[in-house]
């Protein structure tokens, strides 16, 4: 079970995140910029929030209050980045062993290889393990970096849009490799995406970051998950919608006076580039204009 209630103030806007995830599989859903990854950063202690607390079943990883701030090595928490963060000049095998500490002199290598080579072939890439990350496709890519993960043992797997830079047969097939995964290994998963079919397929709770604010974590009913991909019919989508008015009407006034606080800044701020720079913007678009005709009556 992670309990997470954490706040971060940045220079325009404020994150405030509280929700306690009691399913294996947590989607958390939200438009670019909302603040996701940023939440996944702050659990794994990559970025360390102003005030809260986070946990996982009874332990604490931090707390504002008790004084509490784990290392992320001292976390056990599995990170999957968006750009999968491999070593370009270390070979697949290479890449798969460098989070284990038992790699080293005193290690014991025969019972590291073992290890690797079972990864290495449950996610089918035992046959890459002589080769670089730039001989590699986006899939494969990914599967080295879950492989690099899974050896060090995490207690939670967090996955950063995983799927943004794949294609449609390739997202679906990894999309049933993370859930088997989870189940196989019975690794709790977290996932940040803004894909409606990254809830449908792998969510069992979803929660919805609105413009860096997020109350709840609530389970996917069953009978939102067929098979329609039309955003006007998608039970998904419908559900998400529902979920985003639940947020603006039931939140605690505290956390709605955040992001009031915030959505007023952000207008003022743009209002006021949107005039400073209205002139610059028209000059700009006319000396292009003119540029272009020039071309073309030489």
């Amino acid at each position: 079970m992670l309990n997470l209630d954490i706040k971060k103030q940045f220079k325009d806007w404020c994150l405030r995140v509280k929700l306690v995830n009691e399913k294996k599989r947590l989607v958390i859903w939200g438009p670019s910029g909302s603040g996701k990854s940023l939440t996944l950063k702050m659990i794994a202690g990559l970025m360390q929030p102003d005030e809260g607390e986070i946990s996982i079943k009874d332990n604490i990883l931090f707390s504002s209050k008790k004084g509490i701030n784990l290392s992320p090595q001292q976390r056990k928490i599995g990170f999957v980045f968006q750009d999968y963060a491999l070593f370009p000049h270390l070979s697949v095998f290479e890449n798969l062993a460098f989070g284990l500490k038992a790699f080293s002199k005193n290690g014991n290598k025969k019972a590291i290889k073992e290890k690797i080579y079972y990864i290495a072939k449950r996610l089918e890439i035992e046959h890459l393990l002589e080769s670089y990350p730039k001989q590699l496709s986006g899939g494969q890519q990914q599967r080295v970096a879950l492989g690099r993960v899974l050896l060090i043992e995490p207690e939670l797997l967090l996955l950063d849009e995983p799927f943004n830079s794949l294609d449609v047969a390739l997202r679906y097939k990894l999309r049933e490799l993370f859930v088997k995964i989870s189940e196989d290994f019975n690794l709790p998963l977290i996932l940040v995406t803004h894909d409606p079919e990254d809830v449908r397929e792998i969510g069992e709770e979803m929660a919805i970051i609105q413009k860096g604010l997020c109350i709840c974590a609530k389970p996917i009913p069953i009978e939102l998950l067929k098979n329609n991909r039309d955003q006007l019919k998608d039970p998904i989508w419908s559900y998400i919608k529902k979920q985003e008015i639940f947020l603006a009407k039931e939140s605690p006034k505290s956390y709605i006076s955040y992001a009031l606080k915030n959505k007023l800044e952000l207008q003022a701020k743009e209002n006021h580039n949107q005039c400073s720079t209205k002139n610059s913007i028209k000059n700009f678009m006319n000396f292009q204009l003119k540029k272009i005709f020039s071309i073309k009556r030489s």
